[in-house]
């Protein structure tokens, strides 16, 4: 009898103990606000830092003007002096939005489909309402294949230093 009931428990601990597969941190209702706000607004003409930390990249950090919501001019790092050729390696602030709504609706999707879980974060800027800090990645639960992710660790993109051109 004693016998049977470790089995039972055991079965009934693995069972609450396995994640289950889920997108978790974000907040669509909040990001459709926050979206929706920085719209409103119509500004297509401005300067922001942006800095991208992946594991495989490391850490790419520049600044972009955009003038009619199109990047015009690069600056890598921090040095505002030396101008870049456009490389597309830096994304607008619409454009970002986009890419928050790939990762949610296209890669986490997919993660889950796949037996883990996605996490995505966005913090916004309370004044400007665009995207601060937004962190992505893969929960491996033991469920898909890990061989899946092993190209995909955290993202992070952090945006700082906003500031409308003047006209």
């Amino acid at each position: 009898m004693l016998k049977y009931l470790i089995i039972i428990l055991s079965c009934i601990l693995l069972t609450v103990c396995q994640a289950e597969p889920e997108i978790t941190g974000f907040n669509m209702s909040e990001f459709q606000q926050k979206r929706a706000l920085w719209e409103a607004q119509d500004i297509s003409d401005y300067f922001v830092t942006e800095e991208f930390k992946t594991f495989h990249f490391g850490t790419l950090k520049g600044r972009i003007e955009v003038e009619d919501g199109e990047i015009i001019k690069e600056y890598l790092g921090s040095n505002t002096t030396e101008e870049e050729e456009l490389s597309n390696r830096f994304i607008t602030i619409s454009e970002l939005f986009d890419y928050i709504l790939l990762e949610y609706n296209s890669y986490g999707a997919k993660v889950v489909s796949r037996g883990d879980s996605f996490r995505l974060e966005v913090t916004y800027n309370n004044v400007w309402h665009y995207p601060e800090y937004i962190y992505s990645s893969t929960i491996y639960n033991g469920k898909g294949n890990i061989d899946y992710y092993k190209d995909r660790q955290p993202t992070i993109i952090i945006l700082s230093n906003f500031e409308l051109v003047d006209e």
